[in-house]
């Protein structure tokens, strides 16, 4: 049974609504370590862990299905550059909290790294994937569909 466009929507709204509150957690994790003068490492390497594994072949098959798409469109061209430098920001974040030397340190860049994801998957949502659906010349429930298969292709590829 092929899934409705509404129903595509939805799911890539909620797969992001589930990305943003897993970063969030894993950083309320971190600042409650860092508050209790916890060793801050594991909860750190963490949320590393998560914008490596999770975030960034999600971000990577965006930009192979959703980007590619949505950069045809000449009104949403722009917003698509601006959003595939978002994810190289979302990358030097994370890097960034991968060389902190202190749990304030780590615990500042982690709140930009969620702050930063939480605004792009807003203007993803937005931006790009509502104005697509509205505009009936894509397939939402063949876009989830690459997204989906691009994702799962990114992740078992070896770093």
């Amino acid at each position: 049974m092929r899934m409705s466009e509404e129903g595509a929507l939805q799911a890539l709204l909620a797969h992001h609504l589930a990305l943003a509150g897993e970063a969030s957690r894993k950083v309320a994790d971190l600042r409650l370590a860092v508050a209790s003068g916890q060793p801050y490492e594991e909860a750190a390497g963490e949320i590393v862990a998560f914008f490596t594994e999770e975030v960034a072949p999600h971000a990577a098959a965006e930009e192979h299905t959703v980007f590619r798409v949505a950069g045809t469109r000449f009104v949403l061209a722009p917003t698509v550059r601006k959003m595939t430098s978002e994810h190289r920001d979302l990358a030097a974040l994370t890097e960034a909290l991968a060389g902190a030397s202190s749990g304030l340190e780590a615990l500042e860049v982690a709140e930009r790294l969620s702050a930063a994801l939480a605004d792009h998957l807003d203007k993803e949502n937005e931006a790009l994937l509502a104005r697509l659906k509205d505009e009936g010349r894509t397939s939402m429930a063949e876009l989830l569909a690459d997204v989906r298969y691009a994702t799962n292709r990114l992740r078992s590829q070896p770093a």
